[in-house]
């Protein structure tokens, strides 16, 4: 077995469809890994592939963050 050696670029958290596009990339280049690396890289895509179809691609459009009124917010209690 090889030593793989290597640092961190970036730490920043990326969203699901965007890893899932970075490892597909990756197992698609050659790489010159082992059979059962190979495999795994597949297997790996695959399943990142389905977890980001269960997880759409957000659209900013539609997210609109709603404010609440300030009158919804406080509750008065009479009795």
């Amino acid at each position: 077995m090889k030593t793989v050696t290597g640092k961190i670029v970036s730490s920043t958290p990326v969203p699901i469809y965007k890893a899932s596009s970075i490892l597909s990339n990756f197992a698609s280049t050659e790489t010159g890994a082992s059979q059962a690396v190979s495999a795994y890289l597949r297997r790996a895509t695959a399943a990142f592939d389905e977890l980001s179809r269960l997880h759409p691609k957000p659209d900013r459009k539609k997210r609109k963050k709603r404010r609440k009124d300030k009158s919804d917010a406080s509750a008065t209690v009479t009795d």
